[in-house]
Formats: structure tokens, C-alpha cells, sequence
């Protein structure tokens, strides 16, 4: 059974989402709600049950959930010891290393609620999120070689900056895009999305990400970077 927006879900269908007793959901509604929040938003119609609004993540399989945590620290970051990723990658290798039947993009939805719990909120150039359990993180624009999500070499930021003279770019521009990525790439939610959103100029962005790649000869995209607390 998966969640879909737009939807009424009695305490019943709530139970089966679960995979417990409705005894056991009405025993624990209040607990079992909250914990909802991390899958849909909702509206609480009490005993008619709850509307999905926006769903998160689709599937509840705990066993998954379990999994990632256990796996997101090693799976997270590229074979050079830089903690630069995305969720969707992070899922497939998770996916690969336990042969899991759960979807990538639950998987996914997972690791990035793990991701916010570890290190929190993305950061923003204007607007600096609370820290998670173990430090903060930030999307960067970088490339992608094969499954890898490596920074750009000092002879390649000299590339990329003379081409934002040419494009007339700032670093808010870069961040409005990779932004808008990540939301059409389900990294982050809708509703992050708009709590992000302002009014940029960003028509241009695709030819530069394009002649950038040509010269670079890969791709250029985002991922995201985990940063440390620091002592």
C-alpha cells in the first residue's frame, strides 16, 4: 500500500500503511501521527481520519529505514574520502549493497531524512539552517564522473569563472539552480522549494551548465557536501 496525495485515509487504511493492528494505531495514534509527518503533509480530520496534501515518501518499510541509517555515513561521499553526494545516488548504492526490492526513490526519501536528522536544513548563502546531530551541509555545484560527485580542480574554477563573466552570473544565480534541480529532482520537497524561492534571473542557466560541460568534457551538476561540527 502507498500513500497519494489528494486522499483520505481512515484510522483502518492508516493501520494497513503501518503494517500494524488498527487496535495497535488507535492505541498510539498521537505517535503514529507525528511519525507520519516525516512521509505526507496532512490534515487532521479526527475520527474521518487525515487528508494527504504532499506526499514525502510513499512506502513505510522500517526494515529499509534501518537500513540506511545503519549504511548512510559509508555510502555517503566518493571514493576520495569527500563527503560530496546526493540522496538518489546514496539509494543506489544502498539498494546494490543489500539487494533491497524497496523503490529508489523511497530509499532516497530516506536517506535525506537522515541526512536533515545528521546534519540538518540545507544551508543557504543568506540564511544559515540549525546544525544536526553531527554538523551542518550545503548544495555545491560540481561534476559528476560515472557515479562519482567530484569538485571542480583550480584549473577548472579558472573555466567556470570566466565563464561567469561571460554569462554575467553571481553565486546566487548558481544557487537558485542547483535548487531548482534538486526540487525537480525530488531531492528536497516542494514545500522547501517555496520557502527557498525568489525572484532570480535564471533563463540562462542551462547554456551555461551546457558550454561548461562541453569544455570540462563531463557532466556539471549539484550535490550535496556534509561539513563537520567544528570543536
Amino acid at each position: 500500500m502507498i500513500l497519494e496525495a489528494g486522499k483520505i485515509y481512515n484510522a483502518a487504511q492508516l493501520a494497513e500503511w503501518f503494517r500494524i493492528k488498527p487496535k495497535s494505531f488507535s492505541n498510539n495514534k498521537i505517535k503514529k501521527l507525528k511519525e507520519l509527518e516525516e512521509y505526507c503533509k496532512f490534515n487532521d480530520l479526527g475520527r474521518k481520519g487525515v487528508e494527504v496534501i504532499e506526499v514525502y515518501i510513499e512506502e513505510y518499510k522500517t526494515a529499509a529505514k534501518e537500513k540506511v541509517a545503519k549504511s548512510f555515513e559509508d555510502c555517503w561521499g566518493n571514493s576520495h574520502g569527500e563527503k560530496l553526494d546526493t540522496g538518489k545516488n546514496v539509494a543506489r548504492k544502498i539498494k546494490q549493497k543489500y539487494n533491497l526490492d524497496t523503490k529508489e526513490q523511497t530509499l532516497s526519501s530516506y536517506v535525506n531524512l537522515e541526512r536533515k536528522k545528521q546534519y540538518g536544513k540545507i544551508n543557504t548563502i543568506k540564511h544559515t539552517n540549525p546544525q544536526g546531530e553531527k554538523g551542518s551541509c550545503k548544495y555545491v555545484f560540481c561534476k559528476k564522473v560515472g557515479n562519482e560527485f567530484l569538485p571542480f580542480t583550480a584549473a577548472e574554477l579558472e573555466i567556470k569563472k570566466e565563464l561567469y563573466k561571460k554569462y554575467k552570473f553571481d553565486e546566487e544565480t548558481e544557487e537558485y539552480a542547483i535548487w531548482k534541480e534538486a526540487y525537480l529532482d525530488g531531492d528536497i520537497s516542494e514545500q522547501d522549494w517555496i520557502d527557498f524561492c525568489k525572484n532570480y534571473q535564471s533563463d540562462k542557466w542551462a547554456n551555461f551548465k551546457a558550454e561548461l560541460s562541453k569544455e570540462l568534457k563531463c557532466i556539471c551538476t549539484y550535490a550535496t557536501l556534509l561539513e563537520l561540527k567544528q570543536n
